[in-house]
Parts: structure tokens; C-alpha cells; sequence
């Protein structure tokens, strides 16, 4: 206490910065988009798939705050964008770790639920009332850089994949319509505990593989 007046001041600009970031995050315009998809994957890992805003914009690599009001109303949890920037549609991987990830994916794997052409229908929560989500965002991330060089080394342990996923999906779009990139050469790690984890991927990663031979 004997400290507290000059202790005061250094606290006085986080605090405040902490505070402003908090505040704005709070009453920011949150993005509401549908749940087109939903699918329990091996590992405890969940897919989902929403619609994609005309106003969101984003780069591979980036992430997303997603928000579902049925789960936990004020809770915002962050995942990397697993879709490419080209893609009519935003979605994410999960890896079912805590409370709120866990709920999720019990929820997507109990639920019975279709979309079609017509109608989108959410999957059903265990109150019985459709899952709405929101997102804020898309966040700058590493990730994100990748294209502005010529060799890229890519390390992903488990579900950090998801960024990568990004990231490789855009160079393949890339390759096949001849959009001009810098990247040459790639050199892609990956470590899982399960093989199952690797199946989600693996077709995008032979196409990768082939596009490369076909531009050779």
C-alpha cells in the first residue's frame, strides 16, 4: 500500500487498454451465420460449417471467434479458419479439449439433422432449440504470411492443422486457375497421435501432390 500512488500509475494504461479491448469486443457488431454442416470426425473432433457473410473478408491462416448462445451465452472461443479464402462457405475443426468442446461435439454427434437446397436446419441442442452461432473476426495470424515467400515449412502437431489446412487448400486453388503465387516449394510436417486424424486431410493433400506433378 505504502507503494500504491506510483503503483497506481503503471496499472493505470493496461488496465485501461485491457478494459477498452474488453469493451469493444463486448459491444462490437457480431456476424450471426447459419449451420449448413455438422460432423463428428474421429479424434473427438467437430466440423462445422457455416454460411459465409457477403462482408467477410479473410486471409488463409487467419481465425475466427465463434460464439453458440445454447452452450454458453457469453462464452467466445477462438479456431482457426480450416476453409479458404475462395470457398462459399467458413469452417472450422475443433478438437473436443474442454467443457464448451466437449458439449459441442456430443451435441453433433447425438444430433439428427439435414440441410438441404431449401432450408438450412441447425442441429438440435438438448433443449430441443436450434444451434445459433455467432463469429467476430476474422484475426490476423502467422499463418497468414506464408505466401510471401518462395520455400514454406509448414509443423503442425494434432488439430493445429486447421491453419495449414487454409493455407494449403489457397495455394491448390491457386495452382489450378493460374493465379500467380510466390511459393515454390513446400515442406509440409504433420504429427498425430491417431491415424484417423490424418483422414479429413488426406484428399486435399493428394490433390496438392497432384496439381504439383501436373505443373512440373
Amino acid at each position: 500500500l505504502l507503494f500504491w500512488p506510483k503503483f497506481g500509475l503503471f496499472l493505470a494504461l493496461p488496465l485501461f487498454i485491457y478494459l477498452a479491448e474488453l469493451g469493444q469486443r463486448y459491444f462490437a457488431i457480431k456476424l450471426k451465420v447459419e449451420l449448413i454442416e455438422a460432423v463428428a470426425k474421429p479424434g473427438r473432433v467437430t466440423m462445422l460449417r457455416f454460411t459465409k457473410p457477403a462482408s467477410c473478408k479473410y486471409r488463409a491462416g487467419q481465425y475466427i471467434f465463434v460464439n453458440c448462445r445454447q452452450l454458453a451465452f457469453f462464452e467466445w472461443h477462438p479456431f482457426t479458419l480450416s476453409s479458404a479464402p475462395h470457398e462459399e462457405f467458413l469452417e472450422v475443426h475443433i478438437q473436443a479439449v474442454g467443457a464448451w468442446t466437449n458439449r459441442l461435439y456430443d451435441c453433433v454427434k447425438k444430433g439428427d439433422w439435414k440441410a438441404n437446397n431449401q432450408e438450412s436446419q441447425g442441429m438440435e441442442s438438448e433443449e430441443g432449440s436450434k444451434l445459433t452461432f455467432l463469429i467476430d473476426g476474422p484475426n490476423g495470424a502467422p499463418a497468414q504470411r506464408v505466401s510471401k515467400y518462395e520455400t514454406v515449412v509448414l509443423f503442425a502437431g494434432g488439430i493445429g492443422v486447421t491453419p495449414f489446412s487454409s493455407v494449403l487448400k489457397d495455394i491448390h486453388h491457386k495452382m489450378q486457375h493460374k493465379i500467380g503465387y510466390k511459393v515454390k516449394r513446400i515442406h509440409f510436417h504433420w504429427a498425430s497421435k491417431s491415424s484417423k486424424s490424418f483422414e479429413w486431410i488426406l484428399q486435399l493433400l493428394k490433390e496438392l501432390e497432384s496439381a504439383e506433378e501436373n505443373r512440373e
